[in-house]
């Protein structure tokens, strides 16, 4: 992103829902805006006891490091109740 009001932008909202820490900005290039994206709609939209449903990359919900921090669903409380994890070949079927 070459726009530096935006990249400014973004990294303040993956600070405040404390997708990372400050010592771990060096990680910012490689975060999934998928995962900002879920935390700020969460935090807008669901209310209480509301259920929401996204589709992830894999890689957000293994072992990534850079992803620590949005798996504990702190900002906003979120819980995870269901994960489905398509085969590998899924995406042939879409075609």
């Amino acid at each position: 992103m070459k726009n530096k009001e935006s990249q400014n932008f973004l990294k303040h909202e993956v600070l405040k829902y404390h997708l990372l820490e400050n010592k771990d900005v060096y990680l910012f290039t490689q975060m999934e805006l998928a995962t900002l994206f879920f935390c700020k709609c969460a935090d807008l939209y669901l209310k209480g006891e509301g259920i929401i449903a996204f589709v992830m990359p894999r890689s957000v919900l293994a072992g990534t490091i850079h992803h620590i921090n949005f798996r504990k669903f702190r900002k906003p409380p979120v819980k995870l109740s269901l994960r489905v994890s398509c085969p590998t070949g899924a995406q042939d079927f879409m075609k």
